[in-house]
């Protein structure tokens, strides 16, 4: 048997048009093969599995996995089952009024130097990043996924420097 578990086109997909005909899966970033998925739970937690990380799921269906220690959350919307959404939650506190301003700043400057990812102010006092995308198949995103997870702390990171280098 395979050791890569394998997941399973829905009949439905490929009659549909949405996958390729004659598609047989999906690429993840690190060249394995996973066949697209009929739950999207289900598929993303093998997908995450696939490229080494151990997913857990929460109560209301979002998975997390720890990368480089950062907490990533991979959030669905069950209303919009095209839209992808990684987040790297509260990266940066923000003490203060005068700091918010700041990192309100260097959120500004970083969202304009990085593809893709967006840093805001999250719920409460801290900074978040996001990745969000739209994927007509969750098979989609499996050959950019591993690429969208790097790119959060890498947003995390360069804000960092720039609130280093911004004037009070």
């Amino acid at each position: 048997m395979d050791p890569i578990k394998r997941l399973q086109i829905p009949l439905s997909t490929i009659q549909a048009g949405v996958m390729p005909a004659g598609a047989t899966g999906v690429e993840t970033a690190a060249g394995r093969q996973a066949d697209a998925p009929a739950d999207w739970l289900t598929f993303y937690t093998r997908l995450l599995e696939l490229e080494g990380y151990k997913p857990s799921a929460d109560a209301d269906g979002n998975l997390r996995i720890e990368h480089e220690r950062w907490l990533i959350c991979l959030c669905r919307d069950a209303r919009d089952p095209e839209y992808f959404r990684l987040l790297l939650p509260n990266f940066w506190p923000v003490e203060n009024d005068a700091e918010r301003a700041r990192a309100e700043r260097a959120a500004d400057r970083v969202n304009r130097q990085i593809k893709v990812a967006k840093v805001y102010s999250g719920s409460g006092r801290s900074m978040w990043v996001a990745v969000e995308l739209f994927i007509a198949e969750p098979g989609y995103a499996a050959p950019i996924l591993m690429r969208c997870i790097r790119l959060l702390p890498e947003a995390a990171m360069l804000f960092r420097a720039v609130m280093t280098t911004l004037d009070n």
